[in-house]
């Protein structure tokens, strides 16, 4: 017989009550609202949007908490306790970009243009850190609404369609808008990237990445579902076919497999447009890490990876024209990214521990930026968010995001190797951690608001379904009274 903090431990984490079950069941239509909307206007990159989704997350956190304790018995499904190991970074990041805005004495910056200043705080902008304090305080609402609406196999999964959706509709505006509506975005001319698949979005780069986390979720729902996935018959059912000479499920393509796959060669068609030679890349390794996380058997993942593979050149080649010729640029762009890096890795050696303030790179880089060749252009991104966390919030505060990151890929991988979850949920949030530590290698696409908002969600439901699980193996295996 279980004791009751291992019932206690097991109810935190399953089904519980309605009225928990009302609330994130809201909470699940509020991500889907919040992924949809962010797109729209220009990807939410500006401080308008920034300040007004912290308000906005903030309310609905406020919300939830009142709903919470409400209810009376109601529980978090997925306890913070157990999601110690990220909340604790992810405070102390918080906490690091408040004690830059804080005017606490007097601080120096001098960088290798002669030019020096003298500020109260440790930010040299205390203002632009506010607001990346608030966008910072935005992903953890939106990553704790995720992984408590996530823990329920079957409301994770109806967000993941969701979510598959609505990229798939980015992605067709992109095509409609640069082949028919004059290469606009909403209906505005732009200034530059013209002749490139942008969307709702400005730069095609985080165009790509948006794109390319949702060619993940397509990809994994057109593959066959494993034999624990919601909607699967249980174990009893599955030979009532067979022995009604029905067909195997294993020869069975179901019409929501169809659509995942046209949806994927939609976005794949998308990404290819927008010309991004970085974002086609960094998605091919999201989409093999995703496939060779679900699949469990050789043959399974050589056919599946062959089935992607060659879809994607047949899209590549219809529209991939622009990214072929622009991948013969890449040793003159690699000489001009250079400098800019060599100037960033100059600004992280003169402050490794403070920085320069959270979000402060475009008023920091004009103190370092004294090579001829990288002053034609303005540059208010280190264009690899690395380097940009460590010029703002030194070396050590700075690693806390890939800290967070890194932790929840631990999770996710012991959730797929050691349990044997291999939930599309769970490998989806794999496969976008990859694609996304790719693509921020050399640019800046987890610095958007809507894309950073779209990944945080997938790495809320896949923390979830592995914690879940977890939870569960955890408190069956638990103490005796």
């Amino acid at each position: 017989m279980l004791s009751s903090r291992t019932r206690t431990s097991r109810n935190s984490l399953s089904a519980g009550g309605s009225g928990t079950t009302r609330l994130n069941d809201m909470a699940g239509r509020i991500l889907i609202a919040v992924i949809f909307a962010a797109p729209v206007p220009l990807g939410s990159n500006r401080p308008v949007f920034w300040a007004l989704w912290a308000l906005v997350l903030g309310l609905v956190f406020s919300w939830y908490c009142f709903q919470l304790g409400r209810s009376g018995g109601g529980t978090l499904r997925l306890p913070l306790s157990s999601a110690w190991p990220v909340v604790i970074p992810f405070l102390g990041a918080a906490a690091f970009m408040l004690f830059q805005i804080l005017p606490i004495g007097s601080f120096t910056f001098k960088g290798q243009t002669g030019a020096t200043f003298e500020t109260g705080t440790a930010s040299l902008v205390p203002g632009d850190t506010f607001l990346a304090l608030l966008r910072w305080l935005s992903y953890g609402v939106l990553f704790f609404l995720a992984a408590q609406a996530g823990v329920r196999k079957n409301r994770a999964r109806r967000i993941t369609l969701f979510l598959t959706g609505i990229v798939t509709l980015q992605a067709l505006y992109a095509i409609v808008a640069l082949l028919y509506l004059g290469d606009g975005v909403l209906f505005i001319e732009k200034s530059q990237y013209m002749g490139d698949a942008t969307g709702t979005f400005v730069n095609r780069n985080s165009f790509a990445t948006f794109i390319g986390f949702g060619a993940i979720l397509a990809a994994l729902l057109a593959l066959p579902p494993a034999a624990d996935e919601p909607g699967v018959p249980p174990p009893q059912l599955r030979g009532v076919g067979q022995r009604s000479g029905l067909p195997k499920r294993g020869f069975r393509i179901s019409s929501s497999q169809v659509l995942a796959a046209t949806a994927f060669l939609i976005m794949t068609a998308a990404l290819a447009a927008s010309n991004s030679r970085m974002g086609l890349f960094a998605t091919g390794c999201g989409l093999v890490t995703a496939i060779l996380l679900r699949l469990s058997t050789l043959r399974g993942r050589l056919t599946g990876l062959a089935l992607m593979v060659a879809g994607a050149i047949a899209i590549i080649a219809v529209y991939g024209q622009g990214t072929l010729e622009r991948s013969l640029t890449v040793e003159r762009d690699a000489d001009v990214r250079l400098a800019v890096y060599e100037n960033t890795l100059k600004m992280i050696q003169d402050r490794p521990l403070l920085g320069f303030g959270a979000s402060s790179f475009e008023a920091a880089y004009p103190l370092y930026n004294i090579m001829p060749r990288s002053t034609a252009v303005v540059y208010d991104r280190a264009h690899s968010t690395y380097l940009a966390h460590w010029s703002e919030m030194g070396i050590v505060f700075g690693s806390l995001p890939m800290v967070i990151i890194a932790l929840i890929m631990i999770s996710l991988l012991g959730a797929v190797l050691r349990r044997g979850n291999r939930q599309i949920e769970i490998c989806a949030a794999a496969g976008a951690i990859v694609l996304g530590a790719v693509h921020s290698l050399v640019d800046f696409s987890l610095e958007i608001e809507a894309v950073t908002f779209l990944f945080v969600v997938l790495l809320g439901l896949g923390y979830a379904g592995a914690s879940e699980r977890a939870g569960r193996q955890s408190a069956e295996n638990g103490g005796q009274p």
